[in-house]
């Protein structure tokens, strides 16, 4: 995806492009107990050879992002057992070289002609006020971040270069993520260059854009290569057992949303709620498609459509059938790597705190824990290709919260300190405004019980007024213009609750929580927010949401489309006569 009219790299007079490309799905070699062979294209200017190559058993199977560069010339040194193709220009469009030679030409023409912009020259001179490292081009990669597996079917690796005008790109494609590189190209260069650089080396890192929902690309991040390497060896990848799916229970008292992907780019999509014990699923209107950013505004939207979702059953025994029971046991399995490894994280964080501080100032990660978070980039997630995301608020006994999010193949932690909160907590912080960053660690091959993660990052919250301060300030302004009438404890709930304990699993206490607001006397404090008039409710979110739609503030016009047809109908609703209090 090039900007329109603008001629792909490979075109320009004088360049010259070297491309191998390896595919995933091996090829019969039972007759060799060393190696295993794969399918491979290679292009070498204009004209493309393929045919069956070798690659020993360690590679071929556990290969890593540190490996590619020591895999080339293992392939090269067997460039002789390749057969003639054709010119690169004639590849069909039904050969299965041909989607993937063209996605990686686009996503590297994508990546240089974003990096040559003005808007771009200007946040990367502003970045360099910060960061020096960015100034010396043999230090860097760039990392391009999306939602282009799909282009990239039955690829291992791709391993690409072109010269243009003096000017190397190296760039290589592995497991959703394609990293570029630039280097000196002018005086005599070798007609077979088989030097790639290792892009896993760890570094501090920087956003440098973020993209719409429209580009299938996400993200475009710089990193700094020069830290010595941690020794990680490669591990062979062993079939995991494939764990139980039914039992969700948590010591921690548990707010989950998971929402699927929509169907035909329809509205509509299925959602199922976890509250404590309890777990309710059904379909809602939201919008076809959700970015990052819109998962604040999201959240409160399914709430206003609640009375759609229908109780389905304990967390201790999720049908393993429910479409929702793998995307949510993995993801709860994951919060806990997350933040084991988020604690074991602590020297490395703390190093870079002293490093500034040694300069008289203060470091972001000085601030509280809420101004910043984690961000856990993985592959090949299981259960999740229907999943669009799933956001969670774990309160732990020691009153610490747990805020994760899974978004496009990446999971993100924050930690904040708890204190009296609401009973139904529908606010998460808006993570796309991501400023200043760190790479704390790769994993060329994952951990032991989390094998799909490859890279942890901590990133700073833009300090400048979000629209989670947004949301609040329109929320408390609602509130006072409408404040709700003193009642009597038997039928009002504190909306300050605090979450004490898990919520009953017993059958009657679940009926009395949907039907009528009643409930056993051992449960009050925990349940007593929903023996609240609902109407009244209602009149509050009516009147924050009449007060967001007139802030200043940056809406995804589909949600403010939305939140105004949920206006509508609750107003209709009320003139009809049609009484909600018995809803959940």
């Amino acid at each position: 995806m090039t900007k329109k009219g603008a001629p792909s790299l490979r075109d320009l007079p004088g360049s010259y492009t070297q491309t191998y490309l390896v595919k995933s799905t091996p090829i019969d070699s039972s007759n060799d107990d060393e190696h295993a062979r794969r399918e491979v294209l290679f292009r070498c200017g204009a004209h493309c050879y393929s045919g069956h190559l070798k690659i020993d058993f360690q590679h071929a199977f556990g290969l890593t992002l540190k490996d590619i560069p020591s895999v080339v010339p293992m392939l090269q040194s067997q460039l002789d057992d390749l057969s003639y193709l054709c010119r690169s220009s004639s590849i069909s469009s039904s050969s299965t070289f041909h989607g993937p030679l063209h996605a990686i030409e686009s996503a590297r023409d994508f990546l240089v002609y974003e990096l040559s912009s003005d808007r771009m020259a200007s946040r990367i001179r502003k970045l360099m006020k910060k960061y020096s490292w960015i100034e010396d081009e043999t230090r860097i990669y760039f990392e391009l971040i999306g939602n282009a597996s799909h282009m990239f079917q039955d690829i291992l690796f791709i391993a690409s270069k072109v010269n243009v005008n003096g000017l190397i790109f190296n760039t290589i494609y592995f497991e959703g993520v394609v990293y570029v590189t630039m280097q000196d190209g002018s005086g005599v260069q070798p007609l077979l260059d088989i030097n790639f650089p290792d892009v896993s080396i760890e570094g501090e890192g920087a956003t440098l854009a973020l993209y719409t929902v429209k580009s299938p690309w996400m993200k475009l991040s710089v990193y700094q290569t020069n830290r010595q390497r941690k020794t990680c060896p490669v591990r062979p990848k062993t079939p995991q057992k494939p764990a139980p799916r039914k039992d969700l229970s948590s010591d921690c008292h548990v707010q989950s949303y998971c929402i699927l992907k929509s169907r035909d780019g329809s509205d509509e999509r299925g959602v199922m709620f976890r509250f404590g014990a309890w777990c309710y699923s059904g379909r809602v209107e939201l919008t076809s498609k959700i970015s990052l950013a819109d998962v604040p505004y999201v959240i409160p939207a399914l709430r206003l459509q609640q009375k759609k979702l229908s109780f389905v059953g304990d967390a201790s025994s999720l049908s393993g059938s429910s479409p929702f029971a793998l995307p949510l046991e993995y993801a709860a399995a994951s919060s806990s790597y997350m933040e084991h490894e988020a604690a074991e994280s602590e020297a490395i964080l703390r190093n870079l705190i002293t490093q500034v501080s040694n300069d008289g100032d203060k470091h972001w990660l000085e601030d509280d824990d809420s101004s910043s978070f984690f961000e856990y980039s993985c592959v090949n997630n299981p259960g999740l290709d229907d999943v669009e995301f799933i956001a969670t608020k774990s309160y732990n006994p020691n009153g610490i919260i747990s805020i994760s999010i899974y978004y496009e193949g990446s999971f993100y932690l924050i930690i904040d300190e708890g204190n009296d909160n609401p009973l139904l907590d529908s606010k998460f912080p808006d993570i796309s405004l991501r400023g200043e960053g760190h790479q704390i660690q790769c994993y060329p091959s994952g951990l032991e019980h989390w094998q799909q993660l490859r890279k942890m990052s901590v990133w700073r919250i833009n300090t400048l007024e979000t629209t989670d301060e947004t949301i609040k300030r329109s929320i408390s302004s609602a509130v006072e213009s409408n404040p709700i009438e003193t009642n009597t404890p038997e039928n009002v709930g504190d909306d300050t609750t605090s979450l004490s304990k898990q919520g009953d699993t017993r059958a009657d206490a679940r009926d009395n929580f949907l039907e009528d607001g009643s409930q056993d006397s051992d449960d009050e404090n925990d349940l007593k927010m929903m023996k609240c008039s609902i109407n009244e409710c209602i009149d509050i979110m009516d009147n924050a949401i009449s007060s967001l739609l007139t802030e200043d503030y940056e809406m995804p016009e589909s949600l403010r489309y939305k939140l105004v047809k949920m206006e509508d109908s609750v107003k209709s609703d009320e003139s009809r006569g049609i009484q909600t209090e018995d809803q959940y």
